[in-house]
């Protein structure tokens, strides 16, 4: 039988803010489907231009994210995410996905 997990996102690190994904240790959060972050960074993190095969959701706890969405059929969307709103987005499968920080521009 599957344990229940809980936590709280108050411990979660800049660098690891991930509560399920494909990289968590077995069990219940390792999931090759779905993908949970908790967003919070201070400084432009290196992440470069990402493609998951799973659904994706992201909430951001301060600042402002700006994502940009390609799929696989050529659709291109950009989306804001303000972290004191604690808005979220939820990413279908196969979306090409680049973001950045407010203030800040991908390179930098």
């Amino acid at each position: 039988m599957t344990s229940i997990v809980t936590g709280s996102a108050n411990t979660l690190s800049s660098k690891d803010c991930w509560v399920v994904g494909h990289f968590k240790p077995p069990g219940l959060a390792h999931s090759r489907q779905f993908e949970v972050k908790v967003w919070r960074y201070h400084a432009q993190p290196d992440y470069g231009q990402k493609k998951f095969t799973g659904t994706e959701f992201i909430i951001v706890e301060g600042g402002e994210l700006t994502l940009e969405l390609q799929s696989d059929d050529g659709e291109n969307r950009k989306i804001v995410l303000k972290g004191v709103q604690r808005q979220y987005v939820i990413i279908p499968p196969n979306y090409q996905k680049r973001f950045w920080l407010q203030g800040h521009q991908p390179g930098e």
